[in-house]
């Protein structure tokens, strides 16, 4: 009945602690074939506890929305998206990924694996609402919960992972107890690392000529180089994999895995500027020359194939404008595919054309533009809409 009831008092602070029941619930489950009349007394007043404390929520659902269970979660139907996950980015993204941010949380998840070898049935138990609680916070519409530190919806795991936790912590005691040269070599192995980070620091003459630098500038560059070389090791797996798909280098995926052109609060507006000292440069790759003068605003010319990176939420009809002048023709490409070519002018137009869905694909997308032989363009932004404006394709102001 205790645990029915903080069950139920938890389900009332986040609704999917009520997930939670299933613990007590394995504990009934696996006394059941030994005392099935006493388990099953048990097991209906732990639901009795745990509707009671679920009720002052139940209660509020009633006054608010007119019902008691609500078929949807209260931000709204789309909300919850259980067949559209953010797995790499709510565990791994710098905007509020959990392992990005709390990195000692890895132990905790490692951990069931030793916890497993020990006591599997308590383990499984455990594993079941840790997996369907992780899932559900990674399909959530803000999967990077608001403005939170970390991701505040995994605080409801924090017990579990504390178990988690303390079995990594014992086994690595263990392993410095049988073997301590491990830990002495590991701690030379980081020395020695930031030894080969400061020369190269010295080669490309970071390092002042009187050799006197700050420790804060040192350690600066040193991560500037981490990322450089490997990605950031907070986003590992998940940049390694992004570089691989996208031919960018790893450091990047730190800056681009949570933006999106319209999908929820902070995004961009479908408005990617290139020229000006707004643009994010974490959009923007291949062959483009440095901003420069173009009649009033600021453009930066495509110089070969340069590229835009588009983050959608999910893939649907746009309008793509972009503003540009030159000679020759520009192409535009979607994903490798060819979605318009404008002829230039010398004065600066707004160059049109609607981007069936069927070219877009979930998060980032390749937008290329490269021009005829001889040509030469100056883009000062891109704009995105959702189809529907009532503009037909072509050239706008």
């Amino acid at each position: 009945m205790a645990l029915g009831l903080l069950v139920g008092l938890a389900a009332t602070v986040r609704w999917q602690n009520a997930v939670l029941l299933l613990l007590p619930a394995a504990s009934l489950l696996r006394e059941l074939g030994a005392r099935p009349g006493a388990t099953v007394g048990r097991g209906a007043a732990a639901l009795l506890a745990f509707g009671a404390g679920v009720s002052p929520q139940l209660l509020a659902w009633k006054a608010v929305f007119g019902q008691y269970l609500l078929a949807d979660p209260p931000h709204g139907r789309d909300f919850l998206r259980l067949t559209h996950p953010y797995l790499l980015q709510t565990f791994f993204s710098s905007r509020h990924g959990l392992l990005f941010w709390t990195p000692i949380l890895w132990a905790g998840f490692l951990g069931f694996v030793l916890l497993y070898r020990r006591e599997r049935f308590a383990t499984l138990a455990l594993a079941v609402p840790l997996v369907l609680m992780s899932y559900v916070n990674a399909c959530s519409g803000d999967w990077w919960a608001g403005g939170s530190f970390s991701n505040r919806r995994f605080d409801s795991l924090l017990p579990l992972l504390g178990l988690g936790l303390a079995a990594s912590v014992a086994w690595l005691l263990d392993r410095v107890k049988r073997r301590p040269l491990f830990a002495l070599a590991a701690g030379s192995a980081a020395f020695v690392v930031w030894n080969q980070l400061l020369i190269v620091q010295y080669r490309e003459r970071k390092v002042p000529a009187d050799d006197t630098v700050s420790f804060a500038a040192v350690t600066a560059y040193n991560a500037k180089l981490v990322g450089r070389y490997v990605g950031t090791p907070l986003a590992w797996p998940a940049n390694l994999l992004f570089a691989a798909e996208h031919a960018l280098p790893a450091s990047r995926y730190d800056l681009m895995a949570g933006k999106y052109l319209f999908y929820r609060q902070e995004n961009l507006g479908g408005l990617v500027k290139v020229g000006d000292g707004r643009a994010d440069p974490a959009l923007f790759a291949g062959d483009w020359a440095p901003p420069e003068a173009c009649g009033a605003a600021v453009c930066r010319e495509v110089r070969g194939r340069a590229r835009v990176m588009a983050p959608l939420d999910v893939p649907e009809d746009l309008d793509l404008t972009i503003r540009a002048q030159g000679q020759g023709t520009l192409e535009v490409a979607v994903n490798g595919r060819l979605a318009g070519a404008f002829p230039l002018e010398d004065e600066t137009r707004g160059l049109r054309t609607r981007v069936p869905s069927g070219f877009w694909r979930r998060e980032l997308n390749d937008v290329s533009l490269t021009l005829s032989a001889g040509g030469r363009a100056f883009v000062e932004r891109l704009v995105f809409e959702r189809a529907g404006g009532g503009r037909s394709p072509g050239q706008v102001r």
